[in-house]
């Protein structure tokens, strides 16, 4: 609840003129108040605030209404989709100056894809089992191109 000069509550249509004049200054769409609470539960998503924390942010009691409030952005499904990727491939194949090269898997890598592996029915599990062949190359395209 916002307050008036004196203490007082503010008049809903004093309140929702604020709203709209802060839109217009801020220039940005044209929202209701209500649409702010989606933006600020999905900001404190992005920002991997703590769903307990969240919750007393916004006042919540049931964890359900996260999922009500809490929208996940395109850009965040892209960043999770990337760390996968970033756990399983290696990209360059130009070794650095200390030797290494980047386009080997590494140690956790080799782990990732061994259980990845394992649960994959034939003939994926023996094309990913390539992956992990020291004498072949370490790469999604040796394994995952059919000749």
């Amino acid at each position: 609840m916002f307050t008036n000069h004196i203490g007082k509550p503010t008049h809903p249509t004093v309140d929702h003129e604020m709203w709209k004049s802060l839109l217009k200054r801020a220039g940005v769409r044209d929202a209701r108040l209500h649409d702010a609470r989606h933006t600020a539960a999905t900001m404190l998503l992005v920002l991997k605030v703590p769903l307990p924390a969240v919750m007393e942010i916004m006042g919540w009691s049931d964890a359900a209404v996260a999922k009500r409030y809490m929208h996940v952005p395109n850009e965040l499904v892209a960043a999770i989709a990337q760390q996968v990727t970033d756990l399983l491939w290696t990209t360059g194949a130009v070794p650095d100056d200390d030797g290494y090269d980047a386009a080997r898997l590494t140690d956790d890598q080799r782990t990732a894809v061994r259980r990845l592996t394992d649960a994959l029915p034939e003939p994926w599990r023996s094309r990913f089992a390539a992956l992990l062949d020291e004498d072949g190359e370490d790469g999604p395209t040796s394994v995952l191109v059919t000749p």
